[in-house]
């Protein structure tokens, strides 16, 4: 293969990742692989898919991994796709926005621009006599201050302009979500442990990918005190499951908790959850009493939840829109103009700021009072 066709080819792969058509296949494509992961029964054997959906359909759905969708190899590659592609389309815009960041908002639309408004500061003021930054409103940052260039009496601020990070931190946070999900996928735990009153566990029967049952070590002993059944005022129904639990380490206990249904218990890296309970009459005629505990351990799950947060932030982020104010003093009179990417009613308000803020200034300068 030559240079010439080997960058051809890689060329060919970043167009691919970066186009906005690749976002529309792999969506609907990973959507549908969750649809069916949702209807088609996970960890089944053969029988089960053969007797619903027939010979060939089971050989099939087993031979691309659909009994295990969420694992399976499509599915990854997939989710990887996608990654992949929001890491292209981000890097590609990057530079547009950076660029955006540090340059004035474009002043050319008619409908998101504000009349300018003037303030008198004297007939005898010259140019130079006054400072502009002297007036800057609060919220607003100097972009270009064209002093540099031999005109002391401009300038040109912005406000808004985190807006232009919408697009950037919505991304990262769908990668951020991405990357939580496969850590979930590939390293999260969920078993089940049944306990007697003053029974003893150190480990618990985990279901692994392809449905088979391993044991799982917890790393402390987890012992039942008792375990009891509330029922309602008539005696009639179970409303709650409550277990006392002790957590021992090397035979020393460590902590007493309550368990019961939507109360679940966090001790290290597992968090316990009251799933069932059972009587079951004992020999000598005592009832003995067993509470089952779902035993769960998630590493992806604070991982998806930060990016949740930043999905947030950057939704918040797009209703952020960017605004350029200019001030400039000729002849003794400071004129203020205001226009931005935004409506017209947010417009009007930030020069109806602006006017009070310069005022306000103003009147500290004529007072001679710094500080109002």
């Amino acid at each position: 293969m030559t240079v010439q066709s080997q960058q051809g080819f890689s060329k060919g792969i970043w167009d691919f990742f970066r186009s906005v058509r690749t976002t529309v296949f792999l969506l609907p494509s990973i959507v549908l692989m969750a649809v069916v992961g949702t209807l088609v029964p996970q960890g089944a054997p053969y029988e089960v898919y053969k007797s619903v959906y027939g010979a060939w359909l089971a050989k099939f759905f087993l031979g691309i991994g659909l009994d295990d969708t969420f694992h399976s190899g499509l599915f990854m590659i997939l989710l990887t796709c996608l990654a992949l592609n929001i890491t292209a389309c981000t890097w590609n815009r990057l530079p547009l926005i950076l660029d955006r960041f540090a340059r004035p908002v474009p002043a050319g639309r008619k409908e998101s621009l504000v009349e300018s408004v003037s303030f008198g500061v004297g007939r005898d003021g010259k140019p130079g006599a006054l400072d502009l930054d002297d007036f800057i409103p609060r919220g607003w940052k100097p972009l270009a201050d064209e002093k540099e260039i031999g005109n002391p009496d401009r300038i040109i601020l912005l406000k808004g302009r985190a807006g232009l990070l919408a697009f950037p931190v919505i991304h990262f946070s769908l990668l951020i979500i991405l990357f939580g999900g496969l850590v979930s996928s590939l390293f999260a735990v969920e078993g089940d442990l049944q306990l007697a009153e003053g029974e003893s566990h150190s480990s618990f029967f985990a279901r692994t990918g392809t449905g088979r049952l391993a044991r799982r070590r917890l790393g402390f002993t987890l012992r039942c005190d008792s375990v009891k059944a509330e029922r309602d005022k008539a005696n009639e129904h179970i409303v709650q499951y409550v277990t006392h639990l002790s957590i021992l380490e090397n035979g020393r206990l460590v902590k007493k908790a309550v368990l019961s249904v939507n109360t679940p218990l966090d001790f290290g890296q597992w968090r316990f959850y009251q799933s069932e309970y059972n009587e079951f009459p004992g020999s000598s005629g005592r009832t003995t009493r067993v509470t089952g505990l779902r035993v769960a351990r998630d590493p992806g799950a604070d991982i998806v939840w930060t990016g949740c947060g930043l999905l947030i932030a950057g939704l918040l982020l797009v209703f952020i829109r960017r605004k350029a104010l200019e001030l400039t003093l000729e002849k003794g009179v400071i004129t203020a103009r205001v226009w931005g990417k935004a409506p017209e009613w947010n417009l009007e308000k930030e020069m109806k700021s602006v006017t009070m803020s310069l005022e306000r200034s103003l009147g500290r300068k004529k007072t001679g009072n710094p500080d109002g």
